[in-house]
C-alpha cells in the first residue's frame, strides 16, 4: 500500500466498499463517529483522525475506516455497520472502538444510549473482534475544545469512565484518548488549539486530525499487540508543522544542513567557495557591488550560523533576503573569531491548488516589480556589509522556529532599493535569535488588496500555533481615489481587521495590531498634523474589542518626529527628506526599535534583550551605523 494515500485514493477505497486484505496484510478497523470519519476534498479542512491514521503504519497494515458522522455505539449497530465489520475482520486484525459524542445526546433518541446501555454495546464490539480472533481496543471519546479557567473540561466524563471500566472488566486494551487529547489541547492553550478544530470546537481540521491520529498511533505502539510492531517510529506526516492541504501521507521534504567556507582551513563537510564564484548549481555569489551569497533552499525557516573575523580587526553587518537586517556591527579583534546565528524565513509564491471547480489560484498575485525579488525566489540570500566585513564560514540548516508574519504596506515591506527602507526589514535585528520574520507586506497594499492578491492565503497556509502576525494598514486604505480598495476607517476598515484577526486566531497564532506610522507633516507650531487619526483610532478600538495586543506606532512616530524637530526629522525619510511618508534606513531603524519595544511591553516574548527605548530621546543619525546595501542586480 502506498505511503502517500491522499483524499482521492481514500475516496476511491470508500466507494469500492470494504477492501479485501492482501495475503499477510494486517488491517485496523475503526468503528466510530464524525471525529474519526473519512472526508472528501470538498469538506476540507474537515478531517477525522481515522482518516489520518493511515499515515502511522508501515506497508504491512491497511486501515479500514467504518467511522460515520452522527453515529453512536447504538445506531452504528442498528444500521448494520458492526455486522459489516464482522463479515470482514480476521484473526490478527485490530478493531478500534470509539464512541460517546452522540451516545450522550438525549435530544436524538435514535442515537442516545444511557451509560448502562453504552457499556453493554461496547461489550458487543469486543465480542465481535474476539470471535474473529482479532484484537479489540477501546478508546475513550476524544476531547472537545472546551476551556474552563485555562483547563480543558472533560466533555463526556461519565462515558469516558464507562469505557475505562469496561476495559478493566473485559481485559480489552484501552487508549484513554479523552485524557491524551485533553492534555495536548491544554498544552496548546485556548488560542493555540484553535488550529486543531473547526469553529464548532468539536470536529477537527487537518492539523487536528493529524495530531489526534498521532496520539492513537503512539498509544497503539505501546500496547504489545500484533499491530504495535507496525507503527512507524517516526511519523512526520502526523507531526507536520503546517497543513498539506489534503490528507496526504507525504511529509515535508527533508533538507540537509549545508556548510560553506570562504576563508581559513576547510573543515570536514564544508564546501569551499571562491569569492569569484557566481551562483550556479545551488550556491554562489549574485552579481552586485557588495558580496551577496545565495544558497538554494526550499520554503521554510533556516538557522544561519556565521563564523566572523579571524584575520585583521573586522566589523560585519549582515542582511538577508531583500535587505532584512540580521546582524549589526559585529566586531572581532585581530586574530579572533566570533560566531553569530539568526533565523531566516524563505518562501515562494506557490499555493496548494484548490480542488476542482473551487475558487482560488496556485500562486500569490505578485506585482511585476516583485518578480525577481530575493524575497520570492528559490534561495536563501545573505549580504555581507560593513567597513571591514569578514565572514569565514556559514552553516545553513532547517529549523523549527517561531515565525512573526508581517502584514502591511510600503512602510513595512522589505524595500528592495537604497535609500528606501521600512521598519519591517529592520525588525529582525531587534528580535531574539530563535525568531523568524516572514515579511508579507508590499508597497501599495490595503487590507482588501492583501486578501485579494492571496498574500493572506499564503501566510495562513504556513501559519501554525505559537506564531504571531503583526498587522499594520491604513496609509492606502484611506485613499478614496482608489475605489476598489478604499475602506472607511471606522466601518469597513475595522470589519476587515476583525476578519483578519479571526483568520490568524483560527490557525492558533497570535494577532498583534500596529497602528500606521504618521506622515511627517509639521504645523507652523512644530507639531505633527495627524493624517491617519481615523485609522489609528479604528485599530485601537478593534484591539480593545477583540482583546488583541496593540502597538501604537502612530502615537510613537509622532513623538519621534517631534523629538527630532522639523529639520532633523527629514533625515529619517527617503529621497533626502523630500518624501514625507517613506523612510530611509535611519527612520526605519527607529520605528523598528519602537515596534520591538511595543512587543516587549505588550507581552509576546519575542524582543531581544535590549535597553529601553525612549521615543522622546531618539539616537541621532550619527549614532546609528547602517551600511548601505549594494542595490540588487538586474532581473535574473
Amino acid at each position: 500500500m502506498s505511503r502517500a494515500l491522499g483524499i482521492a485514493a481514500a475516496a476511491a477505497l470508500l466507494a469500492a466498499g470494504p477492501a479485501t486484505a492482501a495475503p499477510g496484510l494486517m488491517r485496523v478497523f475503526i468503528a466510530s463517529d464524525s471525529t474519526a470519519q473519512d472526508y472528501g476534498q470538498e469538506r476540507y479542512p474537515q478531517q477525522g483522525w481515522g482518516m489520518m491514521l493511515r499515515c502511522a503504519f508501515d506497508d504491512g497494515v491497511a486501515v479500514d475506516n467504518h467511522a460515520m458522522a452522527a453515529r453512536s455505539s447504538r445506531s452504528f449497530i442498528a444500521e448494520g455497520r458492526l455486522d459489516d465489520i464482522a463479515r470482514d475482520i480476521r484473526a490478527g486484525d485490530t478493531l478500534l472502538i470509539q464512541f460517546g459524542h452522540n451516545d450522550a445526546n438525549r435530544e436524538k433518541p435514535e442515537r442516545y444510549a444511557p451509560v448502562a446501555d453504552y457499556r453493554a454495546y461496547l461489550r458487543r464490539y469486543i465480542d465481535v473482534a474476539r470471535r474473529a480472533g482479532a484484537k479489540p481496543v477501546l478508546l475513550t471519546p476524544v476531547t472537545r475544545r472546551n476551556f474552563v479557567g485555562g483547563h480543558v473540561a472533560p466533555s463526556f466524563p461519565e462515558y469516558s469512565q464507562a469505557v475505562r471500566e469496561v476495559a478493566a472488566e473485559t481485559g480489552a486494551p484501552l487508549i484513554d484518548l479523552d485524557a491524551l487529547s485533553g492534555q495536548m489541547v491544554e498544552r496548546a492553550g485556548a488560542e493555540g488549539s484553535r488550529a486543531y478544530f473547526l469553529p464548532d470546537d468539536t470536529h477537527f481540521s487537518e492539523l487536528g486530525a493529524r495530531r489526534m491520529a498521532d496520539l492513537v498511533a503512539a498509544a497503539l505502539a505501546g500496547l504489545s499487540l500484533p499491530v504495535s510492531a507496525h507503527v512507524l517510529h517516526e511519523r512526520p506526516a502526523l507531526t507536520r508543522a503546517s497543513s498539506a492541504g489534503d490528507a496526504s501521507c507525504a511529509a515535508p521534504a527533508a533538507v540537509s544542513p549545508r556548510s560553506f567556507r570562504f576563508a581559513g582551513q576547510a573543515q570536514p563537510g564544508e564546501t569551499v567557495v571562491d569569492a569569484r564564484r557566481r551562483y550556479r548549481d545551488g550556491y554562489g555569489f549574485e552579481a552586485g557591488s557588495t558580496p551577496i551569497f545565495s544558497v538554494a533552499a526550499p520554503p521554510g525557516n533556516y538557522r544561519v550560523t556565521l563564523t566572523l573575523g579571524g584575520g585583521a580587526a573586522s566589523v560585519t553587518t549582515v542582511k538577508a533576503e531583500s535587505r532584512r537586517l540580521m546582524l549589526q556591527d559585529v566586531r572581532s579583534a585581530p586574530g579572533r573569531t566570533a560566531e553569530r546565528s539568526f533565523v531566516v524565513n524563505v518562501r515562494d509564491a506557490a499555493l496548494a491548488p484548490p480542488p476542482p471547480n473551487a475558487p482560488g489560484a496556485t500562486a500569490v498575485r505578485l506585482h511585476p516589480r516583485e518578480a525577481d525579488s530575493f524575497t520570492w525566489d528559490d534561495r536563501l540570500t545573505l549580504e555581507f556589509l560593513g567597513p571591514a566585513p569578514a565572514v569565514r564560514a556559514v552553516r545553513i540548516e532547517p529549523v523549527d522556529a517561531t515565525t512573526v508574519f508581517l502584514f502591511g504596506d510600503s512602510t513595512v515591506t522589505d524595500q528592495r532599493w537604497e535609500p528606501n527602507a521600512s521598519w519591517g526589514q529592520m525588525l529582525p535585528r531587534f528580535l531574539g535569535p530563535q525568531v523568524a520574520v516572514a515579511n508579507y507586506a508590499e508597497s501599495g497594499e490595503t487590507l482588501k488588496s492583501f486578501i485579494a492578491e492571496l498574500r493572506l492565503d499564503k501566510a495562513l497556509s504556513l501559519m501554525r500555533p505559537g506564531d504571531y502576525a503583526l498587522i499594520q494598514f491604513g496609509h492606502n486604505d484611506q485613499k478614496a481615489q482608489w475605489p476598489q480598495t478604499y475602506a472607511a476607517g471606522g466601518s469597513i476598515f475595522a470589519s476587515y481587521l476583525r476578519a483578519m484577526i479571526a483568520e490568524v486566531r483560527l490557525r492558533g497564532a497570535t494577532p498583534v495590531l500596529v497602528t500606521p506610522p504618521e506622515r511627517r507633516t509639521f504645523t507652523a507650531e512644530g507639531r505633527i498634523r495627524p493624517t491617519l487619526a481615523d485609522y489609528a483610532q479604528a485599530m485601537r478600538a478593534v484591539a480593545e474589542e477583540e482583546k488583541v495586543a496593540l502597538i501604537d506606532l502612530n502615537a510613537t512616530s509622532v513623538r519621534l518626529y517631534q523629538a527630532l524637530g522639523p529639520q532633523a526629522a527629514g533625515l529619517a525619510f527617503a529621497d533626502g527628506g523630500r518624501d514625507a511618508t517613506h523612510h530611509d534606513a535611519y527612520g526605519a531603524y527607529l520605528l523598528a526599535r519602537a515596534v520591538a519595544e511595543g512587543l516587549r511591553a505588550s507581552g509576546p516574548p519575542l524582543a531581544a534583550d535590549l535597553p529601553p527605548f525612549d521615543p522622546d530621546h531618539p539616537p541621532a543619525p550619527a549614532e546609528v551605523s547602517l551600511p548601505a546595501s549594494g542595490n540588487p542586480p538586474a532581473p535574473r
